[in-house]
């Protein structure tokens, strides 16, 4: 996910690695070709962009794709390298990318968004233990690590309950026992 938020704007290619950063318009070549890609080219798996434009000599491919990875270095060595540092470009907005990283934009573009419930104000509010509030929603969720779970994860597990003994420990015994233990008219 990652290195789908990145790309790197060409100056000198001394700092773009060839098959893994995102340089040209393709995307990243590993992925589109894979290692067998680095074997059809001649051009060695860890090659930088600047190594390749000096070194490679152009071919023609039976494959459409690497013949369009000859016309990617085509345009580079047209366009020529300069001395400047290539420059990493952080995706901020859907196809647009900027050279400055900006952590509020990353992670609205990588989250995902779920409706509000009712009842998160009285979960999550201001001054609240965030102890309570994260076991709460842990409970509200099913993923306390109950004897019940635990015995999905390892079926050698012990999924008694410690307070009662009732051979299957759940959320709900665990909330069931609590209200049957409380002495009447505790509220």
């Amino acid at each position: 996910m990652a290195a789908s938020l990145n790309k790197i704007e060409i100056q000198s290619g001394a700092s773009a690695s060839f098959w893994y950063d995102d340089w040209s318009s393709l995307g990243r070549l590993i992925d589109i070709v894979g290692n067998g890609g680095c074997m059809a080219m001649g051009i060695h798996k860890y090659d930088t962009v600047e190594r390749a434009i000096q070194v490679h000599r152009r071919r023609r491919h039976r494959t459409d794709v690497l013949n369009k990875i000859e016309e990617e270095i085509h345009k580079l060595r047209t366009k020529g390298l300069t001395s400047a540092e290539d420059i990493n470009l952080w995706k901020c907005r859907e196809n647009t990318y900027l050279p400055k990283f900006s952590t509020s934009q990353t992670w609205r573009i990588t989250r995902t968004v779920h409706t509000t419930v009712a009842w998160y104000k009285s979960l999550w509010f201001a001054k609240a233990t965030p102890k309570y509030s994260f076991l709460t929603w842990l409970a509200v969720h099913d993923r306390l690590a109950t004897g019940e779970r635990m015995k999905r994860w390892n079926t050698s597990t012990y999924a008694t309950c410690p307070l009662c003994q009732e051979p299957n420990e759940s959320r709900s015994h665990l909330f069931s026992s609590v209200l049957t233990l409380r002495p009447s008219g505790e509220d």
